[in-house]
């Protein structure tokens, strides 16, 4: 079979045309969303035998890699962070030390002082965002450990000091968006091979606090050497042709919003 016979070959020789050299240090991650009805084994099992079909080296095996709680922030009717292009995250357990993640995607908002990026206590870390078909969205995020609650804007400013230079307004409540706490699972579903370097094939499920998932993702990072891209976006062509997978390019944020069409009321 033709490795072009499943149809990406134009797009990807127009993006390997019209595509700059890739910025050093800047990850790409490929993200795609599935129904939450997929069994992960079977297409961990089937991607064994899809990917090296069309020129994929992959090993490795299925396994469960972790699981933990998850929790957005915004202010409840006006969700000021959203309409801002923010998003504020905090994965672990509620009164331990957590990781709590500020993003924004798209350059719009992006403070140019970059003396505000990292601090002590925040790291800094700007990628790529890759969406189907092969919607390159740049991404931007500051995360740090804390037990610190967070209860309000000004709590979110106290933690990152890049929110002191965003005009947000003034201060207001912030609660867990759509009032969820989502238990995340994540699969490791095989590992893929290129460019010289190894890079997990990952399925992350949300779960409501039912157990009823709410969202699949399956993703893979790639560090965005100009070496590997073009095999990147072919085994992206591929996993979008895969039985299960949904055409939709919404991120696993923006389901979250739409599950209460309530909490932001415009």
């Amino acid at each position: 079979m033709s490795r072009c016979a499943w149809g990406g070959c134009l797009l990807l020789n127009s993006l390997a045309w019209a595509e700059e050299a890739p910025e050093p240090g800047v990850a790409r991650e490929y993200k795609l969303q599935l129904d939450t009805q997929v069994d992960l084994e079977r297409l961990a099992a089937r991607l064994q035998t899809v990917l090296p079909a069309h020129g994929a080296t992959v090993n490795g095996h299925f396994k469960v890699r972790k699981h933990r709680d998850v929790v957005f922030f915004d202010s409840p009717a006006s969700c000021v962070l959203r309409r801002a292009g923010w998003i504020l995250r905090a994965r672990g357990d509620a009164g331990r030390k957590r990781e709590l993640t500020l993003k924004l995607r798209g350059d719009a908002g992006l403070p140019e002082d970059a003396a505000l990026r990292s601090t002590r206590d925040v790291a800094f870390k700007q990628e790529e965002d890759v969406s189907p078909p092969a919607t390159v969205v740049p991404s931007y995020s500051w995360s740090r450990q804390s037990r610190h609650a967070i209860l309000s804007l000004q709590d979110a400013r106290a933690l990152f000091p890049v929110l002191q230079a965003v005009d947000l307004g003034p201060a207001q409540a912030l609660q867990p968006v759509a009032g969820l706490a989502i238990r995340e699972q994540t699969y490791v579903l095989l590992r893929l091979s290129f460019a010289g370097q190894d890079y997990p094939l990952e399925a992350s499920v949300w779960q409501r606090p039912d157990a009823q998932p709410l969202l699949v993702e399956l993703s893979f990072r790639f560090d965005n050497s100009w070496a590997g891209r073009q095999e990147a976006l072919r085994i992206f062509a591929v996993l979008q042709t895969q039985a299960g997978v949904l055409p939709a390019a919404q991120s696993k944020t923006e389901a979250l919003y739409q599950v209460d069409g309530n909490f932001c009321r415009r």
